[in-house]
């Protein structure tokens, strides 16, 4: 099978519509994020495509889970139990039935759910999540909490976070240089200005008077707000910069502000 056949093949059962840009000057492809709104990544970030193998493998393993939810008492081969984490599915139902919770399910209702997620479609689903669409991510993992919602585990290239200073302020592009600093003794991690937004991933805005319509974190009087993802990987966000923060003119806290936000790029929680 051709890579465009494969590529092809797996966008339609994973349920996404990949366009490929043959002619286009930036070589992209476009996809749809999980915003659900029709982005561009440029191809060179395509770079662990799954093979026909794999996608044949993903199905299988989710066709042998079907057969055994509908055998729970079978003990399942071993990559099964690896995956599941228990001898036969029976045992996995009963690990699931909570009769004691609000939002308690039977144990016939939670075998139909299981059955739910291992179908064809959610078969390439989650192994597209999995490796995260093919995307280069430096084989690094990152786990982004807001209110509790999961919503990322990786992010594009994290050797080489590309930031764009929308405010066109001296000191915030003063403060992204220092914060580039700060963050670039991290192993695997690399932020660095660039001078238009298509090329970024991280871009710093400002409200422009309109703090009312942004929660800011109270410590630092800025929020990164995640805007694009793809296969749980994250593709873009802002870093938001509130007006007292502007108007107070503390290059260190500003410093502070935007390094704390660079920290939420990388998935870490509020440690400080």
């Amino acid at each position: 099978m051709s890579k465009r056949k494969m590529i092809c093949f797996f966008a339609i059962i994973f349920g996404v519509i990949i366009e490929i840009s043959d002619y286009s000057p930036v070589c992209a492809k476009t996809v749809t994020d999980e915003q659900h709104n029709r982005i561009e990544i440029q191809d060179k970030y395509f770079v662990n495509m799954p093979t026909e193998q794999d996608l044949s493998k993903a199905l299988g393993l989710y066709q042998e889970a079907t057969y055994y939810l509908n055998h729970l008492d079978e003990q399942m081969p071993s990559e099964l139990q690896h995956h599941f984490e228990y001898k036969t599915m029976r045992d996995k139902v009963e690990s699931l039935y909570s009769p004691d919770s609000l939002s308690w399910k039977t144990r016939e209702q939670l075998r139909l759910y299981l059955l739910s997620q291992y179908t064809p479609h959610m078969a390439i689903h989650n192994y597209m999540n999995q490796v995260h669409g093919g995307l280069d991510t430096d084989n690094m993992r990152f786990t982004l909490q807001k209110n509790g919602i999961y919503q990322y585990s990786a992010i594009l290239k994290p050797s080489n976070i590309t930031v764009y200073n929308q405010t066109g302020r001296k000191d915030v592009t003063n403060a992204i240089n220092q914060a580039a600093i700060n963050w670039n003794d991290t192993p695997g991690v690399h932020f660095r200005l660039v001078s238009s937004p298509k090329d970024a991933r991280v871009i710093i805005r400002q409200t422009n008077g309109n703090d009312s319509d942004v929660y800011f974190e109270q410590a630092t009087d800025a929020v990164f707000n995640v805007t694009e993802t793809y296969a749980q990987c994250l593709v873009q966000g802002d870093v938001i910069l509130s007006s007292d923060l502007l108007k107070s003119q503390d290059k260190k806290k500003l410093v502070h502000a935007v390094t704390h936000e660079f920290g939420h790029v990388l998935g870490m929680p509020d440690l400080y």
